[in-house]
Protein backbone atom coordinates (compact mmCIF):
# COMPACT_ATOMS: atom_id res chain seq x y z
CA UNK A 1 0.00 0.00 0.00
CA UNK A 2 0.94 3.86 -0.24
CA UNK A 3 0.68 4.97 3.35
CA UNK A 4 0.57 8.41 3.64
CA UNK A 5 -0.07 11.24 6.25
CA UNK A 6 -0.48 14.82 6.14
CA UNK A 7 -1.35 17.69 8.72
CA UNK A 8 -1.60 21.30 8.33
CA UNK A 9 -0.57 24.01 10.67
CA UNK A 10 -2.18 27.49 10.57
CA UNK A 11 -1.98 28.93 6.79
CA UNK A 12 -0.96 32.37 7.68
CA UNK A 13 2.66 32.36 7.96
CA UNK A 14 5.77 33.58 6.77
CA UNK A 15 7.20 30.06 5.14
CA UNK A 16 6.25 26.97 4.46
CA UNK A 17 8.51 23.49 4.46
CA UNK A 18 7.36 20.49 3.24
CA UNK A 19 8.45 16.95 3.76
CA UNK A 20 8.71 14.11 1.58
CA UNK A 21 6.40 12.12 -1.56
CA UNK A 22 2.76 13.60 -1.55
CA UNK A 23 2.84 16.77 0.41
CA UNK A 24 3.58 18.50 -2.25
CA UNK A 25 0.54 17.92 -4.86
CA UNK A 26 -1.80 18.10 -1.70
CA UNK A 27 0.56 22.13 -0.97
CA UNK A 28 0.38 23.22 -4.43
CA UNK A 29 -3.45 23.13 -3.87
CA UNK A 30 -3.70 24.51 -0.69
CA UNK A 31 -1.30 27.44 -1.92
CA UNK A 32 -3.46 27.89 -4.66
CA UNK A 33 -6.67 27.91 -2.63
CA UNK A 34 -5.67 30.32 -0.10
CA UNK A 35 -3.92 32.47 -2.10
CA UNK A 36 -6.22 33.08 -4.69
CA UNK A 37 -10.38 33.75 -5.57
CA UNK A 38 -11.73 30.64 -8.14
CA UNK A 39 -14.32 32.31 -10.31
CA UNK A 40 -16.98 30.07 -9.33
CA UNK A 41 -17.12 32.46 -6.51
CA UNK A 42 -17.32 36.18 -9.04
CA UNK A 43 -15.05 37.73 -9.92
CA UNK A 44 -11.60 37.49 -11.33
CA UNK A 45 -8.60 35.89 -9.36
CA UNK A 46 -7.50 37.65 -6.71
CA UNK A 47 -3.90 36.63 -5.05
CA UNK A 48 -3.36 37.52 -1.27
CA UNK A 49 -0.48 38.58 -1.99
CA UNK A 50 -1.41 42.09 -3.46
CA UNK A 51 -2.63 42.50 0.10
CA UNK A 52 -0.18 44.10 2.80
CA UNK A 53 -0.55 42.91 5.87
CA UNK A 54 -2.52 45.74 7.08
CA UNK A 55 -5.40 44.70 4.61
CA UNK A 56 -5.11 41.36 5.90
CA UNK A 57 -5.27 42.07 8.71
CA UNK A 58 -8.24 44.56 8.36
CA UNK A 59 -11.59 42.86 8.83
CA UNK A 60 -13.36 44.83 5.74
CA UNK A 61 -10.66 43.80 3.23
CA UNK A 62 -9.86 40.91 4.53
CA UNK A 63 -10.85 37.07 2.96
CA UNK A 64 -13.52 35.75 4.11
CA UNK A 65 -12.46 31.86 5.74
CA UNK A 66 -15.53 31.01 4.11
CA UNK A 67 -14.49 31.42 0.84
CA UNK A 68 -10.94 30.32 1.45
CA UNK A 69 -12.77 26.81 2.85
CA UNK A 70 -15.19 26.80 -0.41
CA UNK A 71 -12.24 27.54 -2.37
CA UNK A 72 -9.87 25.02 -0.98
CA UNK A 73 -12.77 22.58 -1.31
CA UNK A 74 -13.70 23.33 -5.01
CA UNK A 75 -10.47 22.73 -5.99
CA UNK A 76 -10.29 19.59 -4.52
CA UNK A 77 -13.48 18.93 -6.54
CA UNK A 78 -12.60 20.05 -10.04
CA UNK A 79 -9.04 19.68 -9.99
CA UNK A 80 -7.67 17.11 -7.31
CA UNK A 81 -4.45 15.69 -8.74
CA UNK A 82 -3.60 14.17 -5.75
CA UNK A 83 -4.41 10.78 -6.83
CA UNK A 84 -2.40 11.03 -10.00
CA UNK A 85 0.85 11.58 -8.02
CA UNK A 86 -0.34 8.57 -5.67
CA UNK A 87 -1.03 6.44 -8.79
CA UNK A 88 3.09 7.71 -10.01
CA UNK A 89 4.85 6.90 -6.42
CA UNK A 90 3.07 3.11 -6.38
CA UNK A 91 3.86 2.66 -9.48
CA UNK A 92 6.96 0.71 -8.00
CA UNK A 93 7.91 -0.80 -4.42
CA UNK A 94 8.87 1.24 -2.14
CA UNK A 95 10.31 0.26 1.32
CA UNK A 96 11.86 2.78 3.62
CA UNK A 97 15.95 3.11 2.95
CA UNK A 98 14.93 1.79 -0.97
CA UNK A 99 14.53 3.46 -4.45
CA UNK A 100 16.74 6.41 -3.90
CA UNK A 101 15.68 7.53 -7.73
CA UNK A 102 12.00 7.86 -6.29
CA UNK A 103 13.20 10.32 -3.97
CA UNK A 104 15.03 12.32 -6.79
CA UNK A 105 12.24 12.37 -8.76
CA UNK A 106 10.39 14.27 -5.77
CA UNK A 107 12.86 16.53 -5.35
CA UNK A 108 13.22 17.52 -8.84
CA UNK A 109 9.17 17.82 -9.05
CA UNK A 110 9.28 20.46 -5.76
CA UNK A 111 12.09 21.77 -8.06
CA UNK A 112 9.97 22.58 -11.12
CA UNK A 113 7.46 24.36 -8.41
CA UNK A 114 10.32 26.64 -7.52
CA UNK A 115 10.49 25.24 -3.90
CA UNK A 116 14.37 25.56 -2.45
CA UNK A 117 14.76 21.98 -2.18
CA UNK A 118 16.99 19.66 0.44
CA UNK A 119 17.60 15.86 0.66
CA UNK A 120 18.61 15.28 4.25
CA UNK A 121 20.11 11.74 4.79
CA UNK A 122 19.64 9.33 7.93
CA UNK A 123 21.50 6.43 8.49
CA UNK A 124 18.93 4.26 10.93
CA UNK A 125 18.25 0.45 12.20
CA UNK A 126 15.46 -1.56 9.42
CA UNK A 127 14.39 -4.52 8.88
CA UNK A 128 13.07 -6.05 5.31
CA UNK A 129 11.50 -9.17 4.63
CA UNK A 130 13.46 -12.29 3.57
CA UNK A 131 11.09 -14.99 3.60
CA UNK A 132 8.16 -16.27 6.14
CA UNK A 133 5.65 -19.18 6.67
CA UNK A 134 2.29 -19.85 8.38
CA UNK A 135 1.66 -23.97 8.87
CA UNK A 136 -1.01 -25.50 10.62
CA UNK A 137 -0.62 -29.44 11.81
CA UNK A 138 -3.02 -31.50 13.43
CA UNK A 139 -2.21 -34.54 15.93
CA UNK A 140 -3.30 -37.80 15.38
CA UNK A 141 -2.32 -40.41 17.68
CA UNK A 142 -2.25 -44.35 16.88
CA UNK A 143 -1.12 -46.90 19.70
CA UNK A 144 2.00 -45.56 21.10
CA UNK A 145 2.92 -43.38 17.59
CA UNK A 146 2.16 -39.29 17.10
CA UNK A 147 2.01 -38.13 13.55
CA UNK A 148 1.71 -34.54 12.79
CA UNK A 149 -0.61 -33.80 9.54
CA UNK A 150 -0.45 -30.22 7.61
CA UNK A 151 -3.87 -29.34 7.31
CA UNK A 152 -3.10 -25.72 6.03
CA UNK A 153 -0.65 -23.70 4.73
CA UNK A 154 -1.30 -19.96 4.79
CA UNK A 155 -0.34 -18.34 1.61
CA UNK A 156 0.51 -14.93 3.28
CA UNK A 157 0.24 -12.56 -0.20
CA UNK A 158 -2.39 -10.08 -1.35
CA UNK A 159 -4.58 -10.83 -4.23
CA UNK A 160 -3.47 -9.54 -7.34
CA UNK A 161 -6.58 -7.14 -8.55
CA UNK A 162 -6.76 -6.96 -12.24
CA UNK A 163 -8.93 -3.32 -11.29
CA UNK A 164 -5.87 -1.80 -10.29
CA UNK A 165 -3.24 -3.32 -12.90
CA UNK A 166 -0.96 -4.91 -9.61
CA UNK A 167 1.83 -6.50 -10.85
CA UNK A 168 3.37 -9.95 -9.14
CA UNK A 169 6.89 -9.48 -10.00
CA UNK A 170 6.66 -6.28 -7.64
CA UNK A 171 4.95 -7.38 -4.76
CA UNK A 172 6.77 -6.50 -1.37
CA UNK A 173 5.67 -9.89 0.91
CA UNK A 174 3.96 -9.10 4.16
CA UNK A 175 5.98 -8.52 7.27
CA UNK A 176 5.86 -6.42 9.87
CA UNK A 177 9.03 -4.04 10.66
CA UNK A 178 11.01 -5.28 13.54
CA UNK A 179 9.35 -8.40 14.53
CA UNK A 180 12.22 -10.69 14.95
CA UNK A 181 13.30 -13.15 13.38
CA UNK A 182 12.42 -17.32 14.44
CA UNK A 183 10.66 -20.77 13.83
CA UNK A 184 8.13 -21.36 16.33
CA UNK A 185 5.54 -24.26 16.96
CA UNK A 186 3.07 -24.23 19.69
CA UNK A 187 -0.78 -24.35 20.39
CA UNK A 188 -2.75 -21.55 19.88
CA UNK A 189 -5.35 -18.81 21.32
CA UNK A 190 -7.61 -15.87 20.51
CA UNK A 191 -6.17 -12.85 22.42
CA UNK A 192 -8.83 -10.51 20.97
CA UNK A 193 -7.22 -7.19 20.59
CA UNK A 194 -4.13 -7.89 23.16
CA UNK A 195 -4.54 -5.45 25.26
CA UNK A 196 -3.38 -5.08 28.99
CA UNK A 197 -7.34 -5.72 29.86
CA UNK A 198 -7.78 -8.27 27.61
CA UNK A 199 -4.46 -10.47 28.80
CA UNK A 200 -5.61 -9.64 32.48
CA UNK A 201 -8.99 -11.77 31.80
CA UNK A 202 -6.96 -14.84 30.11
CA UNK A 203 -4.60 -14.53 32.84
CA UNK A 204 -7.33 -14.37 35.85
CA UNK A 205 -9.33 -16.91 34.05
CA UNK A 206 -6.64 -19.20 34.68
CA UNK A 207 -5.62 -20.47 31.55
CA UNK A 208 -1.96 -21.41 30.75
CA UNK A 209 -1.30 -18.86 28.20
CA UNK A 210 2.36 -19.19 28.10
CA UNK A 211 4.37 -20.39 25.33
CA UNK A 212 1.65 -20.30 23.00
CA UNK A 213 1.10 -18.18 19.56
CA UNK A 214 -1.30 -15.71 20.38
CA UNK A 215 -3.67 -14.35 17.33
CA UNK A 216 -4.34 -10.63 17.72
CA UNK A 217 -6.88 -8.62 16.09
CA UNK A 218 -6.00 -5.05 14.84
CA UNK A 219 -7.72 -1.91 16.44
CA UNK A 220 -8.21 -0.40 20.12
CA UNK A 221 -4.31 0.21 20.18
CA UNK A 222 -1.00 0.37 18.38
CA UNK A 223 0.19 -3.31 17.16
CA UNK A 224 3.39 -2.51 18.58
CA UNK A 225 1.77 -2.32 21.78
CA UNK A 226 0.01 -5.70 21.00
CA UNK A 227 3.06 -7.90 20.72
CA UNK A 228 4.55 -6.10 23.52
CA UNK A 229 1.78 -6.93 25.87
CA UNK A 230 1.84 -10.46 24.20
CA UNK A 231 5.71 -11.07 24.71
CA UNK A 232 5.45 -9.90 28.13
CA UNK A 233 2.84 -12.43 29.19
CA UNK A 234 4.98 -15.05 27.73
CA UNK A 235 3.46 -15.50 23.76
CA UNK A 236 6.27 -17.72 21.79
CA UNK A 237 5.02 -15.83 18.98
CA UNK A 238 2.24 -13.17 17.31
CA UNK A 239 -0.22 -12.99 14.30
CA UNK A 240 -1.94 -9.93 13.94
CA UNK A 241 -5.05 -9.70 11.29
CA UNK A 242 -8.12 -7.31 10.68
CA UNK A 243 -11.16 -8.36 11.82
CA UNK A 244 -14.46 -7.44 9.53
CA UNK A 245 -16.17 -7.17 13.04
CA UNK A 246 -14.17 -3.33 13.24
CA UNK A 247 -15.72 -2.63 9.99
CA UNK A 248 -18.62 -0.93 11.03
CA UNK A 249 -20.78 -3.07 8.84
CA UNK A 250 -19.11 -1.54 5.74
CA UNK A 251 -18.85 -5.46 4.52
CA UNK A 252 -19.84 -7.18 1.49
CA UNK A 253 -22.86 -8.96 3.35
CA UNK A 254 -24.30 -5.56 3.91
CA UNK A 255 -23.90 -4.71 0.16
CA UNK A 256 -21.15 -3.28 0.24
CA UNK A 257 -18.56 -3.44 -2.65
CA UNK A 258 -14.80 -4.44 -1.78
CA UNK A 259 -11.89 -2.01 -2.59
CA UNK A 260 -11.25 -1.27 -5.33
CA UNK A 261 -14.91 -0.92 -6.47
CA UNK A 262 -16.19 0.05 -3.51
CA UNK A 263 -15.23 1.29 -0.01
CA UNK A 264 -15.50 -2.22 1.69
CA UNK A 265 -12.17 -4.28 2.87
CA UNK A 266 -10.70 -6.38 0.57
CA UNK A 267 -10.49 -9.94 2.07
CA UNK A 268 -6.67 -10.60 0.97
CA UNK A 269 -5.81 -7.15 2.85
CA UNK A 270 -2.65 -7.21 5.76
CA UNK A 271 -1.88 -4.12 7.53
CA UNK A 272 1.61 -3.57 7.57
CA UNK A 273 3.83 -1.45 9.93
CA UNK A 274 6.06 -1.24 12.74
CA UNK A 275 5.64 -3.40 16.29
CA UNK A 276 8.57 -0.85 17.24
CA UNK A 277 7.26 -0.34 21.17
CA UNK A 278 6.55 3.23 20.62
CA UNK A 279 5.44 3.65 24.28
CA UNK A 280 8.96 3.81 25.67
CA UNK A 281 10.21 5.57 22.63
CA UNK A 282 10.05 6.13 18.70
CA UNK A 283 12.61 6.65 16.37
CA UNK A 284 15.60 4.66 15.57
CA UNK A 285 15.99 1.78 18.32
CA UNK A 286 19.33 1.73 18.20
CA UNK A 287 20.28 5.95 18.78
CA UNK A 288 17.58 6.81 21.96
CA UNK A 289 17.38 10.56 22.39
CA UNK A 290 20.24 11.35 19.42
CA UNK A 291 19.50 11.58 15.75
CA UNK A 292 21.14 9.05 13.51
CA UNK A 293 22.88 10.93 11.22
CA UNK A 294 25.96 9.01 10.24
CA UNK A 295 26.52 4.93 9.39
CA UNK A 296 29.19 4.46 12.24
CA UNK A 297 28.23 6.38 15.82
CA UNK A 298 27.20 4.39 18.54
CA UNK A 299 24.36 2.15 19.12
CA UNK A 300 22.25 0.60 21.53
CA UNK A 301 20.86 -2.73 21.86
CA UNK A 302 17.74 -2.26 19.44
CA UNK A 303 15.85 -5.07 21.61
CA UNK A 304 14.82 -2.39 24.21
CA UNK A 305 12.29 -1.38 21.91
CA UNK A 306 11.80 -4.12 19.49
CA UNK A 307 10.39 -7.38 19.89
CA UNK A 308 12.59 -10.69 20.50
CA UNK A 309 9.77 -13.04 19.33
CA UNK A 310 8.25 -13.39 15.48
CA UNK A 311 5.21 -11.83 14.39
CA UNK A 312 3.25 -11.72 11.19
CA UNK A 313 0.08 -10.04 9.79
CA UNK A 314 -2.58 -11.35 7.78
CA UNK A 315 -5.49 -11.17 6.16
CA UNK A 316 -9.04 -12.19 7.57
CA UNK A 317 -9.60 -14.35 4.68
CA UNK A 318 -6.04 -16.42 5.57
CA UNK A 319 -6.66 -16.20 9.26
CA UNK A 320 -10.05 -17.58 9.06
CA UNK A 321 -9.71 -21.49 8.73
CA UNK A 322 -7.06 -21.20 11.77
CA UNK A 323 -9.46 -19.39 14.27
CA UNK A 324 -12.56 -22.14 13.23
CA UNK A 325 -10.71 -24.25 14.44
CA UNK A 326 -10.82 -22.97 17.61
CA UNK A 327 -14.87 -23.55 17.78
CA UNK A 328 -15.77 -26.02 20.66
CA UNK A 329 -12.43 -24.90 22.66
CA UNK A 330 -12.20 -22.55 25.56
CA UNK A 331 -14.68 -20.07 26.18
CA UNK A 332 -16.02 -16.65 24.64
CA UNK A 333 -13.97 -15.44 27.35
CA UNK A 334 -14.29 -11.60 25.63
CA UNK A 335 -18.29 -12.27 24.58
CA UNK A 336 -18.17 -11.64 21.29
CA UNK A 337 -21.32 -12.07 19.16
CA UNK A 338 -21.02 -13.28 15.76
CA UNK A 339 -24.23 -14.78 15.70
CA UNK A 340 -25.08 -12.67 12.20
CA UNK A 341 -21.56 -13.60 11.11
CA UNK A 342 -20.01 -9.78 10.93
CA UNK A 343 -17.03 -11.15 11.93
CA UNK A 344 -14.91 -14.24 10.75
CA UNK A 345 -17.43 -16.36 8.85
CA UNK A 346 -18.34 -19.49 11.55
CA UNK A 347 -15.95 -18.53 13.78
CA UNK A 348 -17.32 -18.70 17.75
CA UNK A 349 -14.51 -16.17 19.13
CA UNK A 350 -13.65 -18.98 21.57
CA UNK A 351 -10.10 -18.83 22.90
CA UNK A 352 -8.68 -21.68 22.58
CA UNK A 353 -6.58 -23.71 22.50
CA UNK A 354 -7.07 -26.86 20.30
CA UNK A 355 -4.82 -29.11 22.21
CA UNK A 356 -5.14 -31.55 18.77
CA UNK A 357 -3.43 -28.54 16.82
CA UNK A 358 -0.23 -26.53 16.41
CA UNK A 359 0.91 -23.59 14.65
CA UNK A 360 4.03 -23.33 12.98
CA UNK A 361 5.51 -19.40 12.48
CA UNK A 362 8.36 -18.84 10.53
CA UNK A 363 9.58 -15.22 10.07
CA UNK A 364 13.24 -14.42 8.70
CA UNK A 365 14.19 -10.92 8.25
CA UNK A 366 17.19 -8.91 7.78
CA UNK A 367 18.63 -6.20 10.18
CA UNK A 368 20.73 -3.56 8.57
CA UNK A 369 21.86 0.08 9.50
CA UNK A 370 20.44 1.57 5.74
CA UNK A 371 20.36 5.31 4.41
CA UNK A 372 16.74 6.72 4.47
CA UNK A 373 16.25 10.28 2.95
CA UNK A 374 13.59 13.33 3.93
CA UNK A 375 13.25 15.45 1.36
CA UNK A 376 12.37 19.71 2.56
CA UNK A 377 10.81 22.20 0.19
CA UNK A 378 10.70 25.62 1.24
CA UNK A 379 8.80 28.54 -0.55
CA UNK A 380 8.56 31.77 1.06
CA UNK A 381 5.17 33.51 1.53
CA UNK A 382 4.79 37.64 1.82
CA UNK A 383 3.54 37.93 4.95
CA UNK A 384 6.31 39.06 7.50
CA UNK A 385 7.00 38.72 10.71
CA UNK A 386 5.69 35.07 11.15
CA UNK A 387 6.79 31.65 11.98
CA UNK A 388 7.40 28.23 9.85
CA UNK A 389 4.15 26.30 8.89
CA UNK A 390 4.66 22.60 7.98
CA UNK A 391 3.32 20.66 5.78
CA UNK A 392 4.25 16.79 6.07
CA UNK A 393 3.68 13.13 4.68
CA UNK A 394 5.51 9.89 5.16
CA UNK A 395 5.42 7.52 2.33
CA UNK A 396 6.07 3.82 1.58
CA UNK A 397 4.93 1.26 -0.91
CA UNK A 398 4.64 -1.90 -0.55
CA UNK A 399 3.49 -3.18 -4.06
CA UNK A 400 2.30 -0.75 -7.70
CA UNK A 401 -0.70 0.58 -8.15
CA UNK A 402 -2.34 0.09 -4.96
CA UNK A 403 -2.61 3.15 -2.99
CA UNK A 404 -5.33 5.47 -1.02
Amino acid sequence: KCDTTLTFTSPRKRLTITKLGLSFSILIIFLTSYFSYDKKFGGSYLPLQLFNKNELDNPDTRVPIEILKDNYLYALESENLASNWTEKYCSEPMLAGTNYDMVKWAASKFEEYNFDVEIDDYYVYLSFPNNHSLSLFEEHKKKNTTTMELIYNAPLKEDILDEEGGDADNLVPTFLGYAASGLVESEYIFANYGTMSDFQKLVDSKIDIKGKVFIIRYGKIFRGLKVKFAQDFGAKGVILYSDPLDDLDVTNENGYKSYPLGPARQSSSVQRGSVQFLSIFPGDPTTPGYGSKKPNIPRSDPYYTTPRIPVLPISYKEITPILQKLNGHGSNLFEIDNSKNKGIKDFSYQIGPNPSLKLELFNDQAFNITPIWNIYAKIKGEIEDEVITVSYTHLRAHETRRHL
